[in-house]
């Protein structure tokens, strides 16, 4: 912090301990002022990786599997001794089924798709500042 002392009227420099009439126009009356500088600094940084819910290729991964599981499911019913309205309405209900399965296990089938797309090169967004 620094400061001066002027007179007020002749504006000449006087000492910071002066008291009186002004030694060069012999009025009185002081001016002070006073400056102070500071400097702040901040910096920071931040990294995050996201990966969004479900992407394109974890969705893909999942209806793949889902499809070779129907598949599989109806291959299997295709060849059983039933008649045409039952296999019907097995592979209905099958369906019905494992969608309310998947539904309410969702969290797990997603670690589980997630999983998978790793193995298989999942990407990730990154963004860093």
């Amino acid at each position: 912090m620094t400061g001066t002392v002027n007179c007020l009227h002749c504006k000449k420099e006087l000492t910071n301990d002066h008291i009186g009439p002004c030694p060069y126009c012999g009025k009185t009356g002081r001016e002070i002022s006073e400056s102070l500088e500071a400097k702040i600094g901040f910096k920071a940084g931040m990294t995050a990786t996201h990966k969004p819910k479900w992407s394109g290729e974890a969705l893909t991964i999942f209806f793949g599997l889902y499809a070779l599981i129907l598949a599989l499911f109806s291959s299997i019913i295709a060849f059983a001794p039933l008649s045409i309205p039952i296999k019907i309405l097995s592979i209905f209900l099958f369906t019905l089924f494992s969608i309310i399965i998947f539904w309410w296990k969702r969290y797990d089938c997603l670690m589980l798709i997630r999983k998978l797309e790793d193995k298989l090169g999942g990407e990730k967004t990154t963004h860093s500042s």
